[in-house]
C-alpha cells in the first residue's frame, strides 16, 4: 500500500528502528511504503521503473521481512524492479531465503566504534598519526563544543560551514543523504570546531535506539581549518559518548576494494557487477572515505546490495547511480 506517513511519525520510527541509513530514509525526495497492522515503513526513491531502497525496512526485527513481502507485491503490480542499498546480513539472508530477492552482493563493511576504546590511546602507526593530527589542531587553538539549541547565530555559522564544505568538494559526488543540518531535530545532536573566533567544522550524530547508540553523519570542515580538525571532532564525540556510557557509534557503509560475496548472478553478471563497481569507485573517488576511518581502528560487519532480478541491465546501474548522486 502506497500511503502517506507523517513526518513526525516517520522520524520517531527512524530513531527507534533505524540504522546507518537513518538520514537517507528521511530525505524529502524519498517515497514511503506502509502496510496496515505493521508499525514501520520502507523508504525508497523511484528512478524510472526501479525502486531504490535505503537499508533495511524501518520496522521491528520481526516485521522487517513482513513489510518487505508486501512491498514486493506492490512493486510487482506496478512493474518496478527493486534494489536495496546497504542492508544488513540478517535481512539479506532472510530475503534470499524467502526468494524475495534473486541476487545479493557484499560491497563493503559498515564501520562502527565503541567509544570506550579511545583511538588516541591505541598503539601502532595509525594511533600515532591520530595523536599528531589532534595535537596540531589543538596547538592552533581549535576547540570542540557541543551545540545546545536554540541559538540562531551559531546555527547560521554551522549552515555556512556545510555550504562551504559542499562548495570545496570537486568532481562527481555520491551520497545517500542531503546536507541539512537542522532538519529532523528530534534525536539529533551537533558538535562544532572553533578556531579562535571562527567555526571551522561541524558533525551531527543521530540517536539509534535499537543499538543504544548513534549514527555519526556529515563530518565537515572548511578548507582553512587546521590539519587534524576532523580527527579532533571525531575523538571528542567519542569521549563525550563514553562519559554517557554509550558503546556504539556507526559511521555507515564504506565501499571495499572490490565486491566480495556475490550470490545469484551468473559468471557474466558477476563480472559486470565487478566492473561496474570499480568504475563507480573511480568516478566518484570513494576510496578516501575508507582510508580516513581505518586510522581509528573501526570494528565492522558486512553490507549488501540486493536485487529483485537475476540480470544486471545497464539501466539498473544507471538508476542506482542516479539515486546516489541526485540532489
Amino acid at each position: 500500500m502506497q500511503q502517506d506517513i507523517t513526518a513526525m511519525n516517520a522520524l520517531k520510527l527512524v530513531r527507534q528502528w533505524g540504522g546507518s541509513n537513518s538520514e537517507a530514509v528521511l530525505d524529502a525526495q524519498c517515497l514511503s511504503f506502509t502496510h496496515p497492522g505493521i508499525e514501520g515503513f520502507i523508504s525508497y526513491k523511484l528512478i524510472g521503473k526501479a525502486a531504490i531502497v535505503f537499508g533495511d525496512p524501518i520496522a521491528s526485527p520481526g516485521d522487517k521481512q513482513k513489510i518487505a513481502s508486501y512491498f514486493h507485491s506492490y512493486c510487482d503490480q506496478k512493474g518496478y524492479s527493486i534494489i536495496y542499498i546497504a542492508t544488513s546480513k540478517t535481512f539479506s539472508d532472510e530475503m534470499i531465503r524467502q526468494h524475495l530477492v534473486k541476487a545479493s552482493v557484499e560491497f563493503g563493511p559498515e564501520f562502527y566504534f565503541d567509544p570506550h576504546q579511545n583511538p588516541k590511546e591505541l598503539t601502532g602507526n595509525y594511533a600515532s598519526l591520530v595523536r599528531r593530527k589532534i595535537r596540531h589542531a589543538e596547538k592552533e587553538n581549535t576547540k570542540i563544543h557541543e551545540y545546545i539549541p536554540l541559538n540562531e547565530q551559531i546555527e547560521g555559522q554551522l549552515r555556512k560551514v556545510g555550504e562551504r564544505w559542499l562548495q570545496s568538494r570537486e568532481g562527481p559526488q555520491m551520497h545517500i543523504s542531503q546536507v541539512n543540518l537542522f532538519a529532523n531535530r528530534f534525536g539529533k545532536r551537533w558538535f562544532y570546531a572553533k578556531k579562535d573566533k571562527e567555526i571551522v567544522g561541524v558533525v551531527t550524530i543521530n540517536r539509534l535506539e535499537e543499538y543504544q547508540g548513534y549514527l555519526l553523519n556529515h563530518l565537515m570542515v572548511v578548507p582553512e581549518a587546521s590539519n587534524g580538525t576532523s580527527e579532533l571532532l571525531f575523538t571528542h564525540v567519542l569521549e563525550t559518548l563514553k562519559e554517557e556510557n554509550c558503546s556504539y557509534v556507526t559511521v555507515g557503509a564504506v565501499p571495499a576494494e572490490h565486491l566480495k560475496a556475490i550470490h545469484g548472478f551468473n559468471p557474466l553478471m558477476s563480472l559486470l557487477a565487478q566492473f561496474g563497481f570499480k568504475a563507480i569507485k573511480k568516478i566518484f573517488k570513494l576510496g578516501g572515505r575508507s582510508k580516513f576511518w581505518e586510522k581509528f581502528h573501526p570494528q565492522s560487519h558486512p553490507c549488501y546490495v540486493l536485487f529483485s532480478a537475476y540480470t544486471l541491465a545497464p539501466r539498473t546501474i544507471l538508476s542506482l547511480i542516479k539515486a546516489l548522486s541526485s540532489r
